[in-house]
């Protein structure tokens, strides 16, 4: 029996899908912006906080609305959690920041994501663009996932609505398949690097466990 749920708020569209025998959750992400080829951490930073806001919103909705999985992205519970539950916890403290990923390699979850990319070139130009364009996902990428190393955090402290800093991804090898569509970007704008994303993001796990069951 499928079950699915559909809501739109302020850009976040997530839509649960429960199936039998595959689990898969799907929403959408925006931004609207810069995407500068091989951009630095702060403009990276920029871009993650814009997802952090609509990430947010995703924990008002199954299943993370839900204590038994909400607590894995609780601060509180973060602190002290009972031994055999300390590798589920999302919350990843690094550089002043507890950043909450939502795709978890403990969670055994993965991504896919479909782009579509609305910029100041020509529709489709991918291949005439190619090094452009994989330097500008390689930032969009960066964005999406908590940063690893010390050169890669933002030099600013989060701020008060930043704890915990939500992001998609705890590394960008979760993503397991991309796709990228491009279009004309119509909005008047003199900066060749803006651009208006939608991103479809669609989570589905690897092997079933114990935590993952939650999203059945």
């Amino acid at each position: 029996m499928a079950y699915s749920q559909t809501v739109i708020l302020g850009g976040l569209t997530p839509i649960l899908n429960h199936y039998k025998d595959e689990v898969k959750m799907e929403f959408y992400l925006q931004y609207h912006g810069k995407l500068k080829s091989n951009a630095g951490p702060d403009e990276k930073h920029k871009i993650r906080q814009a997802f952090h806001k609509q990430l947010k919103n995703l924990f008002e909705f199954r299943p993370f609305s839900e204590e038994i999985t909400n607590k894995y992205w609780n601060l509180e519970f973060a602190k002290s959690p009972p031994e055999n539950e300390k590798s589920l916890v999302a919350i990843k403290e690094k550089g002043g920041y507890c950043f909450a990923p939502i795709v978890l390699s403990n969670w055994h979850t993965v991504a896919k994501l479909d782009i579509t990319m609305l910029w100041k070139d020509t529709p489709g130009n991918i291949v005439g663009n190619g090094g452009d364009i994989d330097n500008r996902l390689k930032t969009l990428f960066d964005a999406l996932s908590a940063p690893v190393h010390i050169e890669q955090f933002p030099k600013v402290p989060p701020a008060a609505d930043e704890s915990p800093f939500y992001c998609l991804l705890e590394d960008d090898k979760l993503i397991t398949d991309v796709s990228v569509k491009t279009e004309r970007l119509l909005i008047e704008c003199n900066d060749k690097a803006s651009v208006s994303l939608f991103i479809r993001v669609k989570i589905s796990t690897i092997s079933m466990t114990w935590a993952n069951m939650a999203f059945m």
